[in-house]
């Protein structure tokens, strides 16, 4: 009796099941909305490129598995009894000694461990090997989304990193961006602008989708929500891996734990409506102030509704 390949697919995803697309590192974020309805928004620190690993990255570790474990063969069960054969115990003590026994009337050597024939071993290794072959073939199908999915951009060659990280320092409000190695970038962005215009951040030129960190919006009856998916575990994050391909393996509705260390504090003289922080606003120099702990745990995405007396 051998092992199916699907089991083995189940049973070794962990060890290729890989995170999302965007999360922080180390960081102090900071927005501050004004009654006007100009805000100010601030990032200072890691942005982590949290992706699959490169292809064939995880299949070695699976390869290295596979080297230390020797084939396994089980004695097949006996034919088991019709339900009108099956003998009933004759005392209650019967019943509980060896129940099982006695109920299928499957020998105690079913399924024991025996020495396999060395067409078994050659049939074990050559699924090892389909499987090897399988996830193989998908990492590099994954690594070839990824490419599409970034703009062509090469995320394993240092050099193609830090070119682009000189390109985004280009763009508006990023005043300082620097490829640290490991798909580390150090930042320093800032910011001013209307929340009529909405706003997202981070923007990355040549991305064609991301999981946006911070995200603000207008409505006519001058409320303005405040969403930070970033800086939480979410499910929407998993949601976002099996929408582009990349988490096909993966459970929608699992959480999804992010590298983020740091805090998230948002400033305004408007009127505060909701928000989910711990301990709900504070008074500072004339302005109302929430503040968010983000430490990768699985907590609520944070978030605010604040209107504006413009």
């Amino acid at each position: 009796m051998t092992l199916p390949i699907r089991l083995i697919f189940v049973l070794l995803a962990p060890l290729f099941m890989t995170g999302c697309f965007l999360t922080p590192g180390d960081f102090e974020s900071e927005l501050t909305i004004e009654n006007s309805g100009q805000f100010t928004f601030a990032y200072r620190g890691e942005i982590v490129l949290n992706l699959p690993n490169r292809a064939g990255s995880n299949t070695y570790d699976v390869e290295a598995i596979y080297a230390d474990i020797e084939p396994t063969c089980y004695n097949e069960p006996a034919t088991v009894a019709e339900p009108d054969a099956v003998v009933e115990p004759d005392t209650a003590a019967d019943a509980a000694d060896g129940a099982d026994d006695w109920s299928i009337g499957i020998p105690d050597t079913a399924y024991e461990p025996r020495e396999c024939t060395p067409e078994e071993i050659a049939e074990q290794r050559a699924e090892w090997q389909e499987t090897i072959d399988a996830m193989r073939e998908n990492e590099q199908r994954q690594a070839t989304i990824m490419m599409q999915l970034l703009g062509g951009i090469n995320i394993d060659d240092d050099e193609t990193m830090r070119a682009y990280a000189a390109r985004l320092q280009q763009q508006r409000g990023w005043n300082s961006v620097v490829y640290r190695g490991n798909r580390v970038f150090e930042v320093d962005y800032r910011i001013t602008g209307s929340v009529d215009q909405g706003f997202v951040f981070p923007v990355l030129d040549g991305f064609e989708v991301s999981q946006p960190m911070v995200v603000i919006t207008a409505a006519e009856d001058g409320t303005v929500r405040v969403q930070a998916p970033g800086f939480a575990s979410d499910r929407g994050l998993a949601g976002m891996m099996l929408l582009s391909g990349m988490g096909e393996m993966a459970d929608a509705e699992s959480p999804v734990q992010t590298t983020a260390n740091g805090r998230f504090v948002v400033r305004t003289n408007g009127d505060i409506r909701t928000n989910n922080t711990e301990n709900g606003p504070a008074d500072e120099a004339g302005m109302r102030v929430l503040a968010w702990m983000v430490d990768g745990l699985s907590r609520p995405k944070p978030e605010t509704l604040i209107r504006l007396s413009r």
